[in-house]
């Protein structure tokens, strides 16, 4: 016999487990968030606005990690219709931007310093030295 899908849980010593026809759902009917924990520590969240958060983050966008990100294939991407932006806010001098895009009269990359301080800096590092160039 093949099963399509089998999903299992397990409540304390308790194995209970489900084979199913079609695709398994596992979430919540009512107005709440749904966790998935190991260990008994919540290592996933998806809160009421379907926002996800992976490592025990509260989750305001649509994916938020706490931890690094590991792209483990050739050609990884990350893409953006209009632009794609990386943002640091955990620096001394403020949040800190680069904006990848083709618009508002950028038409590439645009560094940008958001915080309190007036001044980008750009590191050249090599294996043996670095050049810094700051524009203040």
């Amino acid at each position: 016999m093949t099963l399509a899908k089998v999903v299992v849980f397990v409540l304390s010593t308790v194995v209970v487990s489900k084979a199913f026809a079609q695709n398994a759902t596992v979430g919540t009917d009512v107005n709440n968030g749904l966790d998935i924990k190991t260990n008994n520590i919540t290592a996933m969240t998806i809160n009421t606005s379907q926002n996800v958060g992976i490592g025990g983050a509260a989750s305001a966008e649509k994916l938020t990690i706490t931890g690094n990100v590991a792209l483990a294939t050739a050609n990884s991407k990350f893409t953006g219709a209009t632009g794609l932006t990386f943002e640091s806010t955990g620096d001394t001098y403020g949040t800190v931007r680069l904006n990848m895009q083709n618009r508002n009269g950028v038409n590439g990359a645009m560094f940008e310093q958001a915080g309190s301080v007036d001044l980008v800096d750009f590191v050249f590092k090599g294996l043996t030295n670095q050049r810094n160039i700051r524009y203040e």
